[in-house]
């Protein structure tokens, strides 16, 4: 199937219709402006002949420049997507992994570090314990805590 090059897709034919429009009209007025003011050596007829004949021009330059100005948008809006999928993309994907490994590293020593804290305290607890079962003359025969990071051997 064969398509003329003066098609418009959809969604852009409120933009194409818009922009040839204001290029229409500017262009009409310059033109009525220019036969009217400026080429007064015309009678009234050779303006008004002059203005419809100049009009099938700008009409076409219109169109022209209007396609020509929706196809370089479109292309680059698709070179941006592109570029977007290609470069920015991966750079966002690399940073959140950065970022979720750090987190992980992170929350990592956070729980060693809570780890060694409790372990810490279970030994002055239990040595707290055994410094006042001594000092009232009792005896103390509860294993020293060994937790999961001991070196101990149990």
């Amino acid at each position: 199937m064969r398509e003329s090059i003066w098609s418009i897709s959809p969604r852009w034919k409120t933009a194409y219709f818009l922009l040839f429009s204001i290029q229409s009209l500017a262009g009409t007025g310059l033109l009525s402006w220019y036969e009217i003011a400026q080429r007064t050596e015309d009678g009234a007829v050779e303006t008004v002949l002059a203005i419809i004949s100049g009009m099938a021009e700008v009409g076409v330059a219109a169109a022209v420049a209007t396609v020509v100005t929706t196809e370089v948008i479109q292309n680059i809006m698709v070179t941006g997507e592109y570029l977007r999928q290609k470069l920015v993309k991966p750079l966002i994907e690399k940073q959140r992994a950065e970022g979720r490994e750090e987190g992980r590293k992170e929350g990592r020593e956070e729980g060693r570090e809570e780890g060694r804290e409790e372990e810490r305290a279970a030994w002055e607890a239990w040595y707290s314990r055994r410094l006042n079962a001594e000092s009232e003359g009792e005896p103390f025969d509860e294993p020293p805590p060994l937790g999961q990071n001991s070196t101990n051997g149990s």
